[in-house]
């Protein structure tokens, strides 16, 4: 059955993600060594892709989504779909909007988490 929801916001592609794992020391060794990649503090880069890692645990899954349109746009949207935005607290935010580094460098943008609890940004 077809939704007759309108999409918050046309994804372009994938910035980056972060994977669950037992042991980051051994999964940065395996993706360092084994897959060619480069640590930077718990991620690993290949090329403009980037994975970051998380220790197991509820809602640790993290995808970082690449949109058309502005960050404040996209942020709107998920707000007039009564999506809540993470609010972080102890960072500097314009109305949920943050300033982070992706794979390919700075960008801007919004957190929200799906029903299992993984964050989106």
């Amino acid at each position: 059955m077809a939704s007759s929801y309108a999409p918050v916001a046309t994804i372009t592609s994938l910035d980056h993600i972060v994977l669950t794992v037992k042991d980051i020391p051994k999964s940065i060794e395996r993706y360092t060594k084994n897959r060619g990649m480069k640590s930077e503090a718990f991620l690993s880069v290949y090329g403009n892709q980037k994975i970051n890692l998380h220790q197991l645990g509820k809602g640790s899954a993290d995808l970082c989504f690449l949109t058309e349109g502005t960050v404040p746009e996209v942020r709107d949207r998920l707000l007039e779909a009564d999506i809540l935005l993470l609010d972080f607290g102890h960072e500097k935010s314009e109305n949920g909007v943050v300033e982070r580094t992706g794979a390919r460098g700075k960008l801007r943008s919004v957190y929200v988490r799906d029903p299992d609890g993984h964050i989106i940004q």
